[in-house]
């Protein structure tokens, strides 16, 4: 499955996959500094996913990504 291989779907009519690695790279990056100091906490962990996930979107901010991924249809 290319999700669980790569951490993103790949829409290749919308964006090369040189455009996803930057931005994918760089929200790994904020996030492995998010957690430098041994991981997530124990409360991090007893959270839902979803309220997990709303936690670590908060930390990580890619300057550039909106714009990057946005895709606007000239026709």
């Amino acid at each position: 499955d290319f999700f669980a291989e790569n951490g993103f779907l790949k829409l290749s009519a919308f964006h090369s996959r040189a455009r996803l690695a930057a931005i994918k790279t760089s929200v790994l990056n904020q996030l492995k500094s998010s957690f430098s100091g041994g991981g997530a906490s124990k409360s991090f962990r007893k959270l839902p996913v979803f309220q997990q996930i709303t936690r670590m979107s908060s930390r990580v901010i890619v300057p550039g990504a909106q714009e990057a991924l946005l895709t606007v249809n000239a026709d």
